[in-house]
């Protein structure tokens, strides 16, 4: 997947603008074939999503995660059938169990699903510091694809261990980006602090991919080319 991604926390609202500008991120991170990241618990945006890229011919080109975040097998199959349905889609790219909620039950489903074709890859996500030794238990225990996590030139605490642990285990990680500074268009070097905000992030071997609001993408758009 190519190298920038749109966050599942883009649209900050319903609005006519805040739509607007989901679908002008989704239409660049889809032309690119970027990841495109949803949660269950934000099911209108879900929706959304789905919609916007049936409506503009964007499904195919699309690389479309969700999460889990349920407890239980049968909670947790539930969750992922309702993404699914919302988000439009057969078949999820990616499925994180988020925050390492009953992370074994859902690794079990998950691994089937993976088996069914139903999913291509699975992974945790951690939008926080505070379950790193939980990660890097499960990291250690059990085999996923990928990870989520914040990562930036400010918040670089998952240097120490986890970085290096999926370098070592051939897990991808997708960074999530805190959103880039609001610079002015003609504030001088604004494209450039821009840039090397994600060049930091992708420098590092582990890192395949960054995340990004909806507002950042078109942004990082810009400053990347």
């Amino acid at each position: 997947m190519p190298v920038i991604g749109l966050r599942d926390d883009a649209l900050t609202g319903d609005t006519t603008e805040a739509v607007a500008e989901l679908e002008g991120a989704l239409r660049l991170v889809a032309g690119w074939g970027g990841l495109i990241d949803s949660h269950p618990n934000r099911s209108i945006r879900q929706e959304t999503i789905g919609q916007l890229l049936a409506n503009a011919g964007l499904k195919a080109g699309a690389f479309v995660a969700t999460k889990v975040c349920a407890r239980g097998r049968h909670a947790g199959l539930r969750q992922i059938q309702s993404s699914l349905r919302r988000l439009d889609r057969e078949h999820a790219d990616l499925i994180l169990i988020d925050n390492l909620t009953d992370w074994s039950t859902q690794y079990q489903t998950l691994r089937a699903l993976k088996e069914e074709g139903i999913v291509r890859y699975i992974g945790l996500s951690d939008d926080g510091w505070m379950l790193n030794d939980e990660l890097e238990a499960a990291l250690r225990c059990e085999r996923f694809d990928l990870m989520q996590l914040r990562y930036s030139i400010d918040e670089r605490d998952v240097e120490r261990r986890l970085l290096p642990l999926a370098l070592d285990h051939g897990i991808g990680v997708l960074a999530s980006h805190p959103p880039l500074p609001k610079h002015s268009a003609a504030a001088p070097g604004s494209t450039d602090r821009n840039r090397a905000s994600i060049e930091f992030v992708l420098q590092h071997p582990a890192v395949i991919g960054v995340l990004l609001d909806a507002r950042d993408v078109v942004n990082a758009a810009a400053a990347l080319t």
